[in-house]
């Protein structure tokens, strides 16, 4: 997969973890220095094209809208579970 094409987007976890906020975007080829940071920092890296395509609408420190959030919960929770 090149990343070299592709979207990244980071959350932040706010209002005690109920809710999360749009913390980064990333472009082009600023995605592979992003995914490299999360990988030295054990950070989980989701690959999700269609949240993506969603989320890097949002301004950066947006809540992500009420919406998205059990898309998340369940991203979320596939991530704590392994």
């Amino acid at each position: 997969m090149d990343l070299e094409k592709h979207y990244a987007v980071g959350l932040t976890s706010i209002d005690s973890g109920k809710s999360y906020a749009l913390s980064l975007k990333a472009y082009q080829e600023n995605v592979s220095l992003v995914v490299k940071l999360a990988k030295k920092y054990n950070i989980p890296i989701v690959t999700n094209p269609q949240l993506v395509e969603i989320l890097e609408m949002l301004p950066v420190d947006q809540a992500v809208p009420k919406e998205l959030l059990p898309a998340l919960e369940l991203i979320i929770s596939r991530i704590e579970s392994n």
